[in-house]
């Protein structure tokens, strides 16, 4: 979390910034990291645990008793540009893992759609810990028609879902209500989060999508592992032949 300061400079979605560590051992580098969520007055980025600064960064946490620590760094940017998707009639977020956070601004600010689809595979639970705020966010803007958490492994731990009566997936509301029950109905069909305990095949997914009658235009919008998103990519050329649907693949990488 970095504080913002007092300029007129702002965040854009899908926006990337380089940031200096500014330690003896590190202000030589810099590393590219998004810009998952901002406020007035806070820059917020996430990481993954590696080598190199982010365990030096992870140690210098770790070593203080209340598990946090404060360090000047140097932001250079932001680059990268926004993608506007408010022509199409169907969208399809599809994230792995730490990429949730290079799609969550994108689908914060792309509200025009009639349909647009979240799928997110992560190993466990825990990803929904550090990114509840965001993905509350996401909920309660209420144009997502679906979204869909795939839990490839729970290290043996059971992921606690209300009335999770399915052996391998269910669903949860996490709406509010609506004055009338026109809207009630809409919101139900429109606003429940589904848990899967599988991983699941990318390639069926993309292709129910395509091969729909009324598809019209769609957007395959992806972030995640390398091998995933070649996935989705082979997945979406082999059915290009064979849907009537105007169909175009963006796809974000958080490797450099």
């Amino acid at each position: 979390m970095f504080p913002r300061s007092k300029s007129k400079w702002k965040p854009k979605p899908g926006g990337y910034i380089f940031m200096y560590v500014l330690r003896y051992d590190l202000f030589w580098q810099s590393h590219p990291f998004t810009i998952a969520d901002f406020d007035d007055e806070h820059l917020i980025v996430y990481a993954a645990v590696k080598q190199g600064i982010t365990a030096v960064l992870k140690n210098a946490i770790e070593a203080q008793s209340e598990k946090e620590c404060t360090t000047p760094v140097l932001l250079e940017g932001q680059y990268g540009s926004r993608l506007r998707l408010g022509s199409y009639a169907t969208v399809v977020y599809i994230a792995g893992g730490l990429g949730i956070t290079a799609l969550s601004q994108t689908i914060l600010s792309n509200t025009e759609q009639k349909q647009s689809k979240l799928i997110w595979v992560i190993t466990d639970k825990y990803p929904l810990e550090w990114f509840s705020e965001q993905l509350r966010k996401i909920k309660d803007l209420g144009t997502l028609t679906q979204i869909d958490i795939y839990y490839t492994r729970t290290h043996g731990e059971s992921v606690k879902v209300p009335n999770s009566s399915p052996a391998n997936s269910s669903t949860k509301t996490l709406y509010g209500t609506c004055a009338s029950s026109q809207c009630n109905k809409e919101v139900s069909a429109i606003t429940a989060l589904n848990f899967h305990y599988y991983k699941p095949e990318l390639r069926l997914l993309v292709s129910n999508e395509m091969i729909k009658e009324d598809a019209g235009t769609i957007a395959f919008v992806t972030c995640g592992p390398g091998s995933m998103s070649d996935g989705v990519r082979v997945a979406v050329s082999d059915q290009l032949l064979n849907s009537v649907a105007r169909v175009d693949y963006f796809e974000e990488n958080y490797s450099w």
